[in-house]
């Protein structure tokens, strides 16, 4: 789904202290923000930003053209999860969760499909490799969570580990085996190798 091109709503600023410019993207009375902070938000090429806007009472995606600030409404939904959608360095796909399914979207096209589902899960929030041919997600599910990786070009998907949490998962961007991911508040920040199974706590022991 494409939506019609809206005027822009960007303002530009200069910090008084740095003299640094500063652009802001939207300026609609709702709420807007990037995408999960661990995800970029602007294209390879820097011609395209995408961020979530509630505008339509959901979050949904859009994506501004950086020449012109012209936005585009992407999706149209009432189910997404605001802070899943990662999009691909390596060309127009972006992918997002909603309820127990991982959707594939061409920025492009407005083609989307779905590239994964985990039934009777809830789907948090998305991370690829640094080539971009796995996709991490973590799963909550009744009593516990799952660390699961999906092939981006076949769908196909494989339960890393069950914790009894897993959250802000994360691949490591120089090692695509390593995938981080935190857990509860007491033993946070997490680390499991997909090659040798071993799963450890960062600035903690290895087991």
């Amino acid at each position: 789904m494409q939506g019609a091109v809206s005027p822009p709503e960007w303002k530009r600023y200069q910090d008084p202290l740095t003299g640094r410019s500063i652009l802001q993207w939207t300026s609609g009375q709702t709420m807007n923000h990037h995408l999960y902070f661990t995800n970029p938000s602007v294209s390879a090429d820097g011609n395209a930003g995408f961020f979530v806007s509630y505008r339509s009472g959901h979050p949904n995606l859009f994506r501004i053209d950086l020449e012109s600030g012209r936005l585009q409404r992407l999706t149209d939904r009432n189910d997404m999860n605001p802070f899943s959608p990662v999009l691909a360095s390596n060309g127009p796909l972006l992918y997002f969760s909603a309820r127990d399914r991982i959707y594939w979207l061409d920025t492009d096209s407005g083609e989307s499909g779905v590239l994964a589902a985990f039934p009777g899960g809830k789907i948090g929030n998305c991370s690829l490799s640094r080539d971009c041919r796995l996709l991490e997600v973590g799963i909550r599910r009744t009593g516990y969570c799952e660390l699961a990786v999906v092939e981006t070009w076949s769908g196909k998907s494989e339960i890393c580990l069950r914790a009894e949490e897993v959250g802000h998962v994360q691949f490591c961007p120089a090692d695509s085996a390593l995938l981080l991911f935190s857990g509860p508040p007491r033993k946070r920040l997490w680390c499991h190798d997909r090659c040798s199974g071993r799963v450890w706590r960062v600035l903690g022991e290895k087991p």
